[in-house]
């Protein structure tokens, strides 16, 4: 079973599998059924980032869950993150749990991409410098040391990308206030 042992009723109706396998294999105690239409296999293991964006597939990790995603921090967030655009209604989701930001459709998709999760699964979610930019945008907002860290745990990356960095901070209109965090990170 791929995505170590996560299966979804969408992929058996993809791949032509009837349910009732599925509900056989639930009575056997080989699928355990953790959610609506998502199952785990016995030896499977349960991908919290992965199980979350099955459920909610329009949900991009964003923020700290990004920054964990991609190992530019060093701690382990206590919430998911994610962003979402205006007008959708995340009514269902546990809000104790998870925070929503939400933007504009127009920046909705400004540097989404795919990670795998430590449990080998993909997951959408914005790159780094989208990541970055989102910290530097809502600083008030974030943890001082986060921050920091985040940022100089950027820098010493060998896959950062400045001229998206670049870009990205002129399209959320936040170049001033990179310009001047550079300055301070390179003095």
């Amino acid at each position: 079973m791929k995505n170590n042992g996560i299966l979804t009723t969408r992929e058996c109706k993809k791949m032509n599998i009837p349910f009732i396998y599925i509900s056989r294999m639930i009575k056997e105690k080989k699928l355990e059924k953790i959610d609506r239409g998502i199952y785990i296999s016995n030896d499977g293991d349960l991908d919290d980032y992965y199980f979350f964006q099955n459920k909610y597939k329009k949900s991009i990790y964003s923020y700290q869950s990004a920054l964990y995603l991609h190992k530019i921090t060093d701690r382990i967030p206590y919430k998911i993150e994610v962003t979402m655009y205006k007008g959708y209604n995340p009514h269902s989701m546990k809000k104790n749990d998870i925070e929503i930001h939400f933007v504009d459709k127009k920046y909705f998709y400004l540097g989404l991409t795919e990670v795998e999760t430590a449990y080998g699964n993909k997951v959408r979610v914005y790159d780094k410098e989208r990541t970055i930019c989102d910290l530097i945008k809502h600083r008030n907002d974030i943890d001082e040391e986060i921050f920091r860290k985040a940022i100089y745990m950027y820098l010493a990356c060998n896959d950062k990308n400045l001229s998206n960095l670049y870009e990205y901070a002129n399209i959320m209109k936040i170049q001033k206030k990179l310009d001047d965090l550079m300055v301070l990170a390179n003095g």
